[in-house]
């Protein structure tokens, strides 16, 4: 499965968005969808955070 282009994450962001809004998820898709991306963002905070924190120490002698 290939990954999606930004248009079509965008696309299907703003769907499940509209989804939810409009009370037409009786699977829960899109809640979960919007969840995992909220997570995914969060997470991806985390790594920048991690990554700033092992490249900010002392140089090894």
């Amino acid at each position: 499965m290939s990954k999606p282009t930004e248009a079509e994450y965008k696309q299907a962001m703003a769907e499940v968005a509209r989804m939810r809004e409009a009370g037409e998820d009786p699977e829960h898709v899109a809640k979960t969808l919007l969840n995992l991306d909220y997570r995914f963002k969060h997470l991806e905070h985390v790594y920048e955070a991690l990554e700033h924190w092992l490249n900010s120490g002392q140089a090894a002698n």
